[in-house]
């Protein structure tokens, strides 16, 4: 789903940092340093990874995994605009008859919010 039907890399970026701020400003990761070294990773695998190289307190994991859940869906809210193209792509399949599926390994409540902002589904 993310990275062919939506391209939310840079909502779960935001949200992170977002999330990471609300423990100090010195652990928000630069955007140039995200795409070299975060990128594509777990969330508990950027925390692991802050730890080692920032300090990051090991006992804020959890706090701010959870924030960054929390942070997730108050950025697609926010930010989040559907394809308009896609949007009418799949609409077309939908009404000739076509049963569309995806796959996510995305949390599913994350996967709710953006069908319920992109109406596809």
């Amino acid at each position: 789903m993310d990275g062919v039907l939506f391209s939310t890399k840079n909502l779960h970026y935001e949200a992170l940092n977002r999330a990471l701020e609300t423990v100090d400003k010195k652990y928000v990761i630069d955007y140039q340093d995200h795409l070299k070294h975060f990128d594509g990773l777990p969330t508990n695998t950027k925390l692991e990874k802050l730890t080692l190289e920032r300090g990051l307190p090991k006992e804020d994991h959890k706090k701010i995994w959870n924030l960054k859940q929390a942070k997730t869906y108050e950025v697609i809210e926010d930010t989040f605009t559907p394809d308009e193209k896609l949007r009418a792509m799949l609409t077309g399949l939908k009404k000739a008859g076509y049963i569309i599926y995806c796959g996510s390994n995305s949390i599913y409540k994350t996967i709710q919010v953006r069908e319920k902002k992109t109406t596809i589904f």
